[in-house]
């Protein structure tokens, strides 16, 4: 048995040896033709909505159409630095366009609160709009839509007095997005 299973080899690594080899030929393109560009990197959408109302689902379409301007994104890009973050804007561009968020409205019991909109620290996602504030001009409701999906990303601006916050991630690229969303709304 030995043998014939040493037959078998030997006849397979004849044949093996005996089949002629083809050489490998390895293609380079001619140096004369122009590279491809790269393909243009596509921004998916960020903003989502869940609600009957039709002004929540304009403002997340607006929100979408502002965030995949070539105008927004050079402006945050070309930011240095914000207060209350170690990122730059193009790291703040980076995760903000890796994000998902989606618009809900609530209405508050107090009608004398002054909460225009609001997130909760356990859900990254989502964040709330209140129909006793909203809507307002879509300009300043596309400014929150940023400023609320900024805090999901993870971006704060310390307590919510206005006054010392502009320079934060939050305020800053909201109020540039407001700048921004001419035509989309």
């Amino acid at each position: 048995m030995k043998k014939f299973i040493y037959l078998i080899l030997t006849l397979m690594i004849v044949a093996c040896s005996s089949q002629p080899q083809k050489p490998v030929v390895v293609e380079t393109p001619p140096e004369t033709l122009p590279s491809e560009p790269l393909p243009r990197h596509e921004v998916h959408d960020v903003y989502d909505y869940v609600s009957s109302l039709q002004w929540v689902k304009k403002l997340s379409e607006a929100s979408n159409c502002t965030l995949k301007k070539k105008s927004f994104k050079d402006r945050v890009e070309s930011v240095l630095s914000f207060d209350y973050s170690n990122d730059n804007g193009k790291q703040v561009y980076s995760k903000l366009v890796a994000h998902k968020c989606t618009a809900r409205t609530y209405r508050t019991k107090n009608p004398w609160s002054s909460v225009i909109a609001t997130t909760y620290s356990s859900n990254k996602k989502d964040f709330y709009l209140n129909t006793r504030k909203n809507p307002r001009p879509y300009p300043s409701m596309i400014n929150t839509s940023f400023h609320e999906c900024l805090h999901n990303v993870g971006y704060g601006h310390g307590d919510n007095s206005p006054n010392g916050k502009q320079n934060s991630v939050n305020h800053k690229v909201g109020k540039i997005a407001q700048e921004e969303s001419e035509g989309c709304y």
